[in-house]
C-alpha cells in the first residue's frame, strides 16, 4: 500500500540548506538554478554559439575585399626587356567586386536572425537546465519526507511492538501479533534503506546538473507553502505562444527562409567586378586600364532559378514547422493544465510540471508527502 499522499502543487521557493564548497554555496532553488546556469556545459555551450554568431553580424554587411595582384611581362627569359621592349612591363592589378542592390542589407539580416535563433536556443537550454534542476531538488525533497516519514512509522511500530511483547508476556495477544508488528519494523527499515538510495542517486544527478562532484553532498530541504496552481489554459496558452523560447527560433527560421528566398532572387543579377591596372615600361609611357566583369548567368534553370526553388521550399517547411510546434504548445499546455485539475480535484498522483520551455515561469511540481493517522479504533493505518 502508497505511503505517501499529500499533493502540494505551485510554484514553490524551495529553501535547500546543505553542505557545499564555499565557492558554490546555494541555499535557495533561485540559488541553485543561478548557480547551475552560470556553471552548466549546455548553457556554456549555447552562450558561445550566441557569442559566435552576433560575431558573423558585421561581416554580412561589409563588403568583398578587394582582389590585389602584381605581375611582370617579359620577353625572353635570359636578357630584362622591360624599358626596351613596347610589350615588355610590370604591372600592377587592382579589383573590387561591387554588391548591387540590396544584397548586403539581406545578407545582414540573415545574419541578426542566425543571433535570434542561437539566443532562443539559448533561452530554451537555460529553461531546460532549471527545470531539471527545479525538479531534481524537489525529488530530493520527497525523499527526505520519505525518510523522516518511514522512520517516525518504524518508531510507531517498535512502540507497539513493545506494547504488544509486554501484553504477550501476561497472555493479552498471540505470538504472531507480535511477529507480524516486528515484521512492519523490518519492511520500514527496507523501505528507508531504498529511499537513501534513490537519494545518493538523485544527489549525484542533481551535482551533476550543477557541474559539481558527484559525491559533493547535501544536507536537508525545506519547501515553503506553495502558491495556487494555474487554471486558466487559454491564458497559459497565450502566454506560451508569445514566450517559448522555442518557437522564437522557429519564427526567425521563417524570417531567415524569407529572406534567403529575396537574396536568391537578387543573386540572378550576378555583381559586376571593377578593375583597374598600371603598367610600367620603364623609359616608355606607362600604361593605364580600367575595366569591368560579369558572370554571364547562361544557365539560369539550373543555378539561379533552382536556387530560387530551393530557397522558396525550405521556407515552407520552416512554416510547417513553426505551425506544427505551435498546435503542440496548444495541445501539451491544455493537456498539463487538464492533468492538473485532475490531481487538485481526483486522488493525489504524481504530476510533473508545466514545462518552463512553454515560456511559463512558474514550475508546478507536486510532492508526495506521508501522513500517517490513527483512527478511533487506535490501530495506525497509512492512507494513501
Amino acid at each position: 500500500m502508497t505511503r505517501h499522499s499529500l499533493l502540494l502543487a505551485g510554484s514553490a521557493l524551495v529553501v535547500l540548506p546543505f553542505a557545499r564548497p564555499p565557492a558554490a554555496r546555494a541555499e535557495t532553488l533561485s540559488e541553485l538554478v543561478s548557480y547551475a546556469l552560470e556553471h552548466h556545459p549546455d548553457v556554456q555551450a549555447m552562450a558561445s554559439s550566441v557569442r559566435a554568431a552576433e560575431e558573423a553580424i558585421s561581416p554580412a554587411r561589409t563588403w568583398p575585399d578587394p582582389q590585389l595582384s602584381v605581375s611582370i611581362m617579359n620577353m625572353g627569359l635570359t636578357d630584362w626587356t622591360v624599358g626596351t621592349e613596347p610589350m615588355a612591363q610590370g604591372s600592377i592589378n587592382i579589383a573590387q567586386e561591387i554588391p548591387i542592390g540590396s544584397k548586403l542589407g539581406l545578407r545582414h539580416e540573415i545574419a541578426q536572425a542566425h543571433v535570434t535563433q542561437a539566443r532562443a536556443s539559448l533561452a530554451t537550454t537555460k529553461n531546460r537546465v532549471a527545470r531539471d534542476v527545479a525538479l531534481a531538488a524537489l525529488d530530493l525533497y520527497e525523499l527526505d519526507q520519505t525518510v523522516r516519514i518511514e522512520s517516525q512509522i518504524r518508531e510507531r511500530y517498535r512502540e507497539m511492538v513493545r506494547v504488544a511483547e509486554g501484553r504477550l508476556a501476561v497472555g493479552q495477544t498471540m505470538q504472531q501479533d507480535v511477529l507480524g508488528m516486528m515484521l512492519d519494523v523490518d519492511m520500514s527499515t527496507v523501505a528507508i534503506t531504498e529511499a537513501l538510495d534513490r537519494r545518493n542517486a538523485l544527489v549525484a544527478k542533481l551535482n551533476g546538473l550543477l557541474n559539481r562532484p558527484v559525491d559533493a553532498p547535501f544536507d536537508s530541504l525545506t519547501v515553503a507553502p506553495l502558491p495556487s496552481a494555474p487554471t486558466d489554459a487559454a491564458s497559459l496558452i497565450a502566454r506560451a505562444l508569445e514566450d517559448r523560447p522555442e518557437l522564437s527560433r522557429l519564427r526567425a527560421t521563417v524570417a531567415q527562409a524569407e529572406t534567403m528566398r529575396r537574396l536568391a532572387m537578387s543573386d540572378r543579377i550576378p555583381n559586376p567586378m571593377v578593375m583597374a591596372r598600371y603598367a610600367n615600361r620603364g623609359s616608355m609611357d606607362g600604361l593605364y586600364e580600367v575595366g569591368m566583369s560579369m558572370i554571364l548567368p547562361v544557365r539560369p534553370d539550373r543555378r539561379q532559378n533552382a536556387a530560387i526553388r530551393e530557397a522558396a521550399a525550405v521556407l515552407d517547411v520552416r512554416r510547417e514547422e513553426t505551425s506544427a510546434a505551435e498546435l503542440e504548445t496548444r495541445t501539451s499546455v491544455s493537456s498539463l493544465v487538464a492533468e492538473l485539475a485532475t490531481v487538485l480535484t481526483g486522488p493525489p498522483s504524481r504530476f510533473c510540471q508545466i514545462s518552463r520551455c512553454y515560456g511559463i515561469d512558474a514550475i508546478w511540481p507536486c510532492l508526495y508527502i506521508g501522513r500517517v493517522t490513527k483512527p478511533k479504533n487506535g490501530a495506525w493505518k497509512h492512507y494513501h
